[in-house]
């Protein structure tokens, strides 16, 4: 009997690896024989699918920025003014409980009479702000965007209360609203209506939401408005009024009292129950530099009014910002619609609007960086000429750049990814890394050439399949590598799996498409130049000979 044979399982895995490659090899000869023959169709076909490409784009999407999972949040309380820090305290602790019974909940802070912007509290007894943290990502089942939401929908329920919920993104720092719309003018006004017309039509935009504006907390305020002949009377002015009144009121540190080392300040103020009414306010008496006492009633007029908490301005003009923010939809389609939403708006003569926050930002970072990539692409073009001491051959090579585009719009419509910065970083870098592929096929195909003598169709036929197994492992190598990243696993992914879905998807498609669009490019190049050489050699024999029947 003989031996029997042992199995190797190493072997056969080999074995089949092998024969899947050599099958490989010539499937993609046949391609290459079937594209070299129908060069225009498959010149088109890639045409067809760039410009299918740039017409995608609008559903995939632009921001600035991805919005990261931080965890973090604030809570913007704000109740109507005059609201005691009483009822502001109840309505915080009603939210606070909300807060620590979710599941997510790890801390918050919470501060009454703070507004967001304040770094001292107190003069705002309407209003609070809480800062809030969830647990680690990888620890709690919901998004931040879902726990918000939910929190949202709870709070919606307290009456009188207006309640802001915010992520706070850590890579906008919290700096810039996404949605701002700046209203610039002389006339307050027309200002303030404007400002609540274009914030109402904000709302109505699909994707945007806590819209407001910077005139809605309008404070009560109480103006003074000097009778001057009366006043001229008693030898009192605006400035003496101004001054004894803010004395009466906020209180003026008149010495310090000195004990054991320590100074303590001793402040002059109104008794508070004198500063309650406005009826006492009116029966304070002024004395006047002549020894009078006279009623601030008889030299001044009291009226009622509503001022605005914050007065902004720009260039020396009176300024109102809409802001907003936005949810379930990338930053550029929303402003798109506000845009269209505001087309038929009527602006008066003296008023400017103008679009700024992150979106201003978005547009000021996408021209630069296209610039970026405009540069790069020159770069390597230069690199390439110089390498192979000619224009025509790196000119084919950087074709291999534009396919590039195709897999990157489809990888990021594929994984609900937007276009941002981060993928127009991996997009400048595809531009250098994308024509390795086509360098290396090119080189080869004029080595059997000028080396070997073979034809050019016989060249291309030979170094495509001989190049192929190299071409497949450096981009194959490369896209595994960036796997991780790609399924944005881990904290902060959401700034770099972008970036590596765009350089994944590019590679990926530019790599196939390169193996068979390159050679036809190659033929299509080399018979062009050829003519032109023709051309060249007709145009000098004819000058040549011009000149022999002149002499």
């Amino acid at each position: 009997k003989g031996k029997k044979k042992k199995f190797k399982p190493k072997e056969k895995l080999f074995t089949t690896w092998g024969n899947f490659l050599t099958a490989l090899d010539e499937l993609y000869r046949r391609i290459l024989g079937w594209s070299i023959q129908h060069r225009k169709t498959v010149v088109f076909l890639t045409l067809g699918l760039f410009i299918m490409s740039i017409a995608v784009i609008p559903l995939v999407g632009m921001e600035f920025l991805p919005q990261q999972d931080s965890g973090e949040y604030t809570v913007n309380i704000s109740l109507p003014n005059g609201t005691a820090v009483r009822e502001t305290q109840r309505v915080t602790k009603i939210v606070e409980q909300y807060i620590e019974e979710m599941p997510e909940h790890e801390w918050a802070i919470y501060a009454v009479g703070l507004e967001a912007g304040m770094i001292s509290s107190g003069s705002t007894p309407e209003k609070a702000i809480i800062r809030g943290k969830l647990t680690e990502k990888r620890e709690r089942t919901r998004s931040l965007n879902q726990v918000l939401d939910d929190l949202r929908n709870k709070c919606a329920s307290i009456p009188g209360a207006k309640i802001e919920i915010n992520a706070l993104d850590v890579a906008m720092g919290g700096l810039q609203s996404p949605i701002e719309i700046g209203l610039t003018g002389d006339n307050l006004e027309v200002l303030e209506m404007l400002a609540q017309t274009i914030a109402t039509r904000v709302k109505e935009v699909e994707g945007a939401r806590e819209v407001k504006t910077s005139i809605e907390d309008a404070r009560p305020e109480v103006h003074l408005k000097l009778q001057r002949k009366k006043a001229e009377q008693y030898g009192i002015n605006t400035t003496q009024l101004s001054s004894l009144l803010s004395t009466a009121i906020n209180g003026t540190t008149a010495t310090r009292y000195r004990e054991k080392g320590e100074e303590i300040d001793v402040r002059i103020v109104l008794d508070e129950q004198y500063r309650r009414n406005i009826n006492d306010l009116e029966s304070l008496m002024i004395s006047s530099p002549y020894g009078s006492l006279v009623h601030l009633r008889d030299i001044a007029e009291i009226e009622f009014a509503d001022g605005p908490t914050q007065i902004e301005r720009k260039n020396q003009a009176r300024r109102v910002t809409i802001t907003g923010d936005i949810y379930e939809r990338d930053l550029k389609s929303v402003v798109d619609d506000i845009q269209s939403a505001l087309d038929d708006l009527t602006i008066p003569p003296g008023i400017q609007l103008e679009f700024g926050g992150a979106h201003q930002e978005m547009v000021k970072a996408f021209g630069d960086l296209s610039l970026a990539l405009i540069l790069a692409i020159v770069l390597v073009y230069m690199i390439l000429a110089a390498q192979f001491e000619g224009l025509l051959y790196p000119f084919v090579i950087m074709f291999s750049i534009p396919p590039t585009l195709i897999g990157v719009v489809f990888a990021l419509l594929f994984t609900g990814r937007t276009l941002s910065i981060p993928t127009f970083v991996g997009i400048i870098m595809l531009a250098g890394i994308v024509v390795n592929n086509a360098i290396v096929l090119v080189d080869y195909i004029n080595t059997l050439r000028r080396r070997d003598g073979l034809s050019r169709e016989e060249a291309i036929l030979k170094a495509g399949p001989t190049r192929l197994r190299p071409i497949l492992m450096t981009a194959l190598t490369t896209i595994l590598a960036l796997l991780p990243l790609t399924l944005g696993i881990g904290e902060g992914a959401e700034l770099s799996a972008p970036m590596a879905t765009a350089v994944a998807g590019g590679l990926t498609v530019s790599t196939l498409i390169t193996l068979v669009l390159i050679p036809c490019l190659y033929i299509i190049m080399d018979n062009f130049s050829a003519k032109l050489k023709r051309l060249w050699g007709r145009r000098k024999k004819a000058e040549v000979n011009s000149m022999v029947g002149g002499e």
